[in-house]
């Protein structure tokens, strides 16, 4: 089967690509230079001259706190570029698939469901939202997944680089009130291929880590499993003052997808410790 994947370079885009590969699909990824999101002229002749038989969109402007400054790019990116890539899919016979995000939430709740109602605090969640509801009113043959708080081995995001910063007794500055589903980038990947595969109805679905915690809690995690101490600050959301606010708890329930796919995360600990003993092991002297 014939794949376009947006956002190949990614984070999330570089594990889709690989086992998008490993399951012998076709596989077309434009990079930046090839389409740029904001030029929807560009976007929608560029789709209409392909041949794909599913369409999968991990790219997005995903600072969140740039996000606030700069409105009309994250729109332009976050939400009408999905809008576009969800009509030709549906045009084509195309399945689509669109990442979402725990920020679509207000984070009032001890934790959300699919169908729970939608309340975003920042540009970045709005425009996430606003996609999600463009696609559904288009209609067609969609995935939307929602995901949250996303780590990977080599990844260079703050959840990532966790036990270089233990190692080097850098101080790791966390909030102790911001609580989310942490998620392991290849187990999102090979969630999608497992939905892409399974007979489960097109439409929303959480896929996250599975385990709610606040960034202090995972260092605390990784404390365990490196049998080390961490020099850490932990702060509230507020003493940050950062430009975007975000929800207290954001906690995605991955229940529907897990019982119609039946494809369960590990603890944090498991990814924890593949991490540490992958990448850093051999750089811990007292190991």
């Amino acid at each position: 089967m014939k794949v376009v994947l947006f956002g190949s370079t990614g984070l999330l885009g570089k594990r889709l690509y690989k086992i998008l590969e490993e399951n012998n699909f076709s596989i077309l990824a434009p990079t930046r230079e090839d389409v740029d999101l904001q030029d929807h002229h560009l976007l929608e002749n560029y789709l209409k001259s392909l041949n794909f038989d599913i369409l999968i969109n991990a790219a997005a402007c995903t600072n969140t706190d740039y996000c606030e400054d700069h409105k009309e790019e994250c729109l332009k990116v976050n939400w009408l570029s999905p809008l576009i890539m969800s009509k030709i899919a549906k045009d084509k016979g195309a399945i689509f698939i669109h990442y979402s995000t725990d920020y679509v939430f207000d984070g009032s709740k001890d934790e959300y469901f699919e169908e729970d109602a939608k309340s975003p605090l920042s540009v970045y969640g709005l425009s996430k939202s606003y996609a999600e509801d463009s696609i559904i009113k288009e209609g067609g043959s969609y995935y939307i997944i929602r995901t949250s708080l996303l780590y990977d081995e080599g990844g260079k995001n703050f959840l990532s680089i966790i036990p270089e910063k233990i190692l080097s007794n850098e101080e790791i500055i966390c909030t102790y009130d911001l609580k989310s589903a942490p998620t392991f980038v290849p187990y999102l990947a090979e969630a999608t291929i497992k939905l892409l595969n399974s007979n489960a109805p097109f439409g929303i679905y959480h896929i996250s880590g599975g385990y709610p915690a606040t960034p202090c809690e995972f260092i605390r995690i990784y404390e365990e499993v490196m049998g080390k101490n961490a020099n850490v600050k932990e702060v509230s959301a507020a003493q940050l003052n950062r430009r975007a606010k975000r929800p207290k708890n954001s906690f995605l329930n991955s229940f529907k997808f897990t019982t119609l796919v039946g494809f369960k995360p590990y603890p944090i600990e498991h990814y924890a410790r593949r991490i540490y003993e992958r990448l850093y092991k051999k750089q811990d002297r007292s190991s």
